[in-house]
């Protein structure tokens, strides 16, 4: 794949995701109690691959590239007009875009985890080529990673995190099994056979020192309440890692 294709590849498949939200944040936060509850849960899975759909490089922070998200990135995102007078090249960011722009680079500090989920996401979806394993820790992978980093900080992706949030553990883990069982009814991407569906959420833990996300793409019953969700982790490329949680319980 040539410079200019995985550029178009970028452009599409971001705008998608601004506009529809195909990979809304799964918040999987923990609180106790709850009565025990017999859940009635089916083993789903993407036919994704941490060797070959991961990453070869690990989760990086700020300091360790020279690329930023600059006016170029955000032409990608959001189109001409977050440049002066819709003139793209060379662009000059309006005010709210350029601040944006700066909030964003800011939070760079610890890693780009996000962007890592965000992107390997889309390639599964697409089918890129070459696999995402294979792609370099060059000048077009890094900006795309920045760029996936940011889209956490768009309205539209808040919005769900914040709805995600206050479901409980039980809903999460359902509404992971249906995407991974079948098509999603509001994409037309026919890359994948059925039955399987598509990647269309992160999962993001957090704790009182910080965050980190992570890509879901299998789910597997361990017992009536215990569920394991086997995800691709930017911090262990090519392993394989999951999360497990006690439905029961909502922890």
């Amino acid at each position: 794949m040539t410079n200019s294709s995985v550029t178009q590849l970028q452009r599409k498949k971001i705008n998608r995701f601004v506009l529809s939200v195909i990979a809304a944040a799964l918040i999987i936060v923990g609180c106790s109690g709850g009565t025990p509850e017999t859940f009635s849960g089916q083993d789903a899975a993407l036919p994704m691959d941490p060797t070959i759909d991961g990453f070869a490089f690990p989760n990086f922070g700020e300091q360790d590239t020279n690329e930023f998200l600059g006016a170029a990135d955000l032409v990608i995102m959001f189109g001409p007009t977050v440049c002066t007078d819709e003139i793209t090249d060379p662009c000059r960011p309006i005010a709210e875009a350029a601040a944006w722009a700066m909030m964003v680079n800011s939070a760079r500090a610890s890693g780009h985890c996000e962007g890592f989920a965000v992107q390997s996401a889309l390639r599964f979806d697409e089918q890129a080529e070459p696999k995402t394993i294979f792609l370099p820790k060059d000048t077009n992978v890094t900006r795309a990673l920045i760029r996936g980093f940011a889209t956490q900080f768009l309205p539209e992706v808040q919005k769900e995190t914040t709805k995600w949030a206050k479901k409980s553990l039980k809903e999460k883990v359902d509404a992971l099994i249906k995407s991974f069982s079948a098509a999603t009814p509001d994409t037309d991407s026919k890359s994948l056979a059925e039955p399987y569906g598509q990647a269309q959420f992160t999962a993001g833990l957090y704790t009182e020192v910080g965050g980190h996300a992570l890509l879901p793409y299998a789910v597997a019953f361990v017992d009536e309440t215990t569920a394991r969700i086997s995800v691709l982790d930017s911090n262990w490329p090519g392993r394989e890692r999951y999360i497990t949680v006690d439905l029961a319980a909502n922890e």
